[in-house]
């Protein structure tokens, strides 16, 4: 029987006996991700090929799914009929795009203007628009993503900022702040600075 490993499990209690034929071959099961039981989410085992062979031929719903767990469906569920009756969480989301390309721009950051709730930032090349995001998250601990050729067309690479109603105007300053560290410590142009100076 698979099962599922945690920080705090022993070597004991990786360890199962699976038979197969009247045949017990202890074996080693390393769930990944290793979550708790019982787990929400979909895990991966990682063991011995008479295993993974015993698996797929008689729980084959155990890596051959594609649909969601019945915890993940219910929340997908309960979520949608809540937005349904709630504007609260959409109006919040707004607000804070609003603010996030506000300040942004109050900054001199090359926001690429349009109405969606994404905040497309600038940059112009892919070597550094992966330099600022790897930057952000080992410095700042702030995840954003790269996008690039095909994605955008080459010379328009950029960062995709997505504001959501929990982020702060804590969280807001702290972006701006690290955008404005890494824009300046890579020598990246900002936009009004140079009229400013005039």
């Amino acid at each position: 029987m698979p099962v599922a490993a945690n920080d705090n499990d022993s070597d004991e209690s990786l360890s199962a006996a699976v038979e197969i034929d009247d045949l017990a071959a202890p074996e080693r099961i390393v769930a990944d991700p290793p979550v708790p039981e019982p787990a929400p989410i979909e895990q991966l085992p990682a063991t011995g090929t008479d295993l993974c062979d015993a698996i797929r031929s008689y729980a084959p719903g155990f890596i051959f799914t594609t649909s969601l767990a019945p915890a993940i469906a219910a929340g997908a569920v309960a979520s949608i009929r809540h937005l349904k009756t709630s504007g609260a969480e959409r109006e919040r989301q707004q607000e804070r795009v609003r603010v996030v390309k506000a300040r942004l721009t109050a900054a001199g950051l090359p926001v690429i203007a349009n109405p969606s709730h994404i905040v497309p930032l600038l940059v112009g090349d892919p070597v550094l628009a992966k330099r600022i995001t790897d930057a952000l998250l080992e410095r700042f601990a702030i995840y954003v993503q790269p996008i690039n050729y095909p994605t955008v067309p080459r010379g328009t690479e950029r960062l995709r900022l997505t504001p959501s109603p929990q982020h702060s105007d804590a969280d807001i300053d702290r972006l701006v702040a690290a955008l404005t560290t890494l824009w300046t410590e890579l020598a990246l142009p900002f936009e009004g600075r140079a009229q400013a100076a005039e």
